[in-house]
């Protein structure tokens, strides 16, 4: 780099591409058809079709959740929800794109947090969920969420 910098360049910019998924550390994450959506978009960007189900469940509220979805629903999904642990106020996603999911037919489940992966070793059938509501803030960067007490149990179907 110092070399560049020697010949004139004012600035170096180092884009390693570094890409790493966050796994959710819930029971049935390991079941064949679990996806990270970095390893979705990376097949997508390579040309590739990955086989998604008919019904298909995004865990999270940023572009890679948001853009996972998209590109699940143009492969053949029939039904995409995005399951998300905050409220549309705080999700990250540029607001066009989740109004263009939206308008996609891509289902936005808020405050819902994701309990376990439902299925046998050779399919998923659902996520399970309990309903979350907001907390007072605090000085974690998720912030402070409230499992809601009761019938909170459910389930996306996948």
């Amino acid at each position: 780099m110092d070399s560049l910098l020697q010949e004139g360049f004012n600035a170096v910019f180092v884009a390693t591409g570094a890409h790493k998924s966050t796994w959710l550390g819930v029971a049935g994450e390991e079941l064949p058809g679990v996806v990270s959506g970095t390893a979705l978009l990376r097949e997508v960007n390579l040309g590739k079709s990955p086989k998604v189900g008919k019904k298909v469940a995004v865990v999270g509220g940023g572009n890679v959740a948001v853009d996972a979805a998209r590109s699940a629903k143009r492969l053949g999904a029939k039904d995409v929800t995005i399951v998300y642990r905050r409220s549309r106020d705080e999700m990250p996603a540029y607001p066009e794109e989740v109004a263009a999911a939206e308008k996609e037919g891509i289902v936005i489940e808020f405050l819902a947090i994701p309990a376990k992966v439902v299925g046998t070793n050779a399919k998923v059938t659902g996520l399970e969920c309990v309903r979350a509501k907001l907390g007072a803030p605090d000085e974690s960067a998720a912030g402070n969420r409230s499992l809601l007490q009761g019938l909170n149990l459910w389930s996306v179907p996948t």
